[in-house]
């Protein structure tokens, strides 16, 4: 009888325990999902998340109910045999194991499966508890009002990930397309990447100096067809402003009478603030600077919508695609080309890392720049290295073959 109730009282600690970072672990939003689908189970779930202060309630009082009453009882069985110390060290070491960390463990990683069977007793508890809760909440109401303060509602905000869930469940049941999902996913996707990992990178920036006669500029702009470049005066780390071809028709002297603002932003600045930012201010580029000031590259207004909606041909793109599939099955690619838009586009699985592009990859792997006509291995990738030079890796072909 002594050891059974030494159970019964562990085990409902880890069953509060274990209740507690569940309901925490699953979004509200899919407790509503598994109520609309009318789930067994789901309609106790809801009424207990639609309040959290319903369940954390039931939870706090009857861990600390059933957690005294197990040390009541260890104290008293044992006090006979051991001195009161020991007996402290092993009842804090049996509830801290069988009563908080495994059951949290536990409910934490298989949270969706077991909300809704722990739904129902913990329900029968927010009952049994309801006359103390309610004495509680009175307690406490009573303290926040002489302290000048009110009782906070729930808030009424989506997190990102219920939205997301949200989505998800609608893409599968045909409300939202693919089409729809794939942009809301890469505009989550973009909320979270910096500036720096779409950037145009310095050392293929094309610009123009402020001592170049018009002539000079205007060759340059038909020689890259680009419609708006950067203006330096020494370097590229000392960018005086942008010019437009477009303002070459008012017929300037000067390179200076049509120069207009640059717009700097740090390159660690994420692309969903920079597209704000680009909107609100009504510019189409901006020149992205590192940490010591110097000049990373550049970003345009295209080149984040194409995060968002797939590829858009602007005029700072490279006129040939970056990576081709071959008829063997192999991938022919610039070093320059995004090891991410690899694995979408050809559903490859290339590692990802602290870089971005082919040429980084193989640089962060072998620690140096191949030669031409070297043979690596990635993972599950033989990679050929077409050509090289001596700053980095240009083309590369890559096949899904191990080296025999």
């Amino acid at each position: 009888m002594k050891i059974l109730l030494l159970i019964i009282t562990l085990f409902l600690s880890g069953f509060f325990s274990g209740s507690e970072i569940a309901f925490v672990s699953v979004s509200r939003i899919q407790i509503e999902i598994w109520l609309r689908k009318k789930l067994k189970g789901a309609a106790n779930a809801f009424y207990l998340s639609s309040q959290p202060e319903r369940f954390l309630s039931t939870v706090l009082i009857g861990t600390n109910i059933v957690n005294i009453t197990f040390a009541s009882l260890i104290t008293y069985y044992l006090q006979a045999y051991f001195n009161d110390f020991l007996i402290v060290l092993f009842n804090s070491a049996i509830l801290l194991l069988l009563g908080e960390i495994i059951p949290k463990t536990i409910c934490r990683k298989m949270a969706r499966r077991w909300v809704r069977v722990l739904a129902l007793p913990l329900r029968f508890f927010h009952l049994l508890f309801f006359p103390i809760i309610k004495a509680i909440n009175f307690v406490v109401n009573g303290i926040l009002i002489f302290l000048g303060q009110t009782q906070e509602t729930t808030s009424s905000f989506f997190s990102r990930r219920d939205i997301e869930i949200l989505i998800r469940e609608g893409e599968q049941i045909g409300i939202v397309g693919k089409e729809e999902w794939k942009i809301i996913s890469r505009l989550f996707r973009l909320s979270s990447r910096q500036a720096r990992e779409i950037m145009v990178p310095r050392t293929e920036i094309v610009f123009v100096q402020i001592t170049d006669s018009m002539a000079q500029v205007k060759k340059t702009f038909q020689q890259c067809s680009y419609s708006r470049l950067p203006v330096i005066e020494e370097d590229l780390d000392h960018i005086c402003g942008i010019v437009h071809s477009a303002d070459l028709l008012k017929k300037p002297s000067h390179l200076k009478q049509i120069l207009r603002k640059a717009t700097f932003v740090p390159e660690s600045k994420r692309c969903f603030d920079l597209l704000r930012q680009m909107k609100k201010e009504k510019i189409s580029l901006v020149i992205l600077i590192d940490e010591y000031g110097g000049t990373s590259g550049l970003v345009t207004l295209e080149d984040i919508m194409e995060e968002l909606f797939g590829d858009i041909q602007d005029e700072y793109d490279k006129e040939h695609q970056l990576f081709q599939l071959l008829r063997d099955g192999s991938i022919i690619a610039d070093g320059r080309a995004e090891v991410r838009q690899i694995n979408e586009q050809l559903n490859t699985s290339l590692p990802l890392g602290n870089y971005e592009t082919i040429n980084g990859l193989i640089l962060q792997t072998v620690g140096r720049i191949p030669k031409t006509g070297e043979q690596i291995q990635i993972d599950h990738y033989r990679i050929k290295i077409i050509k090289a030079s001596g700053k980095r890796v240009e083309i590369v072909n890559l096949r899904h073959q191990p080296f025999k």
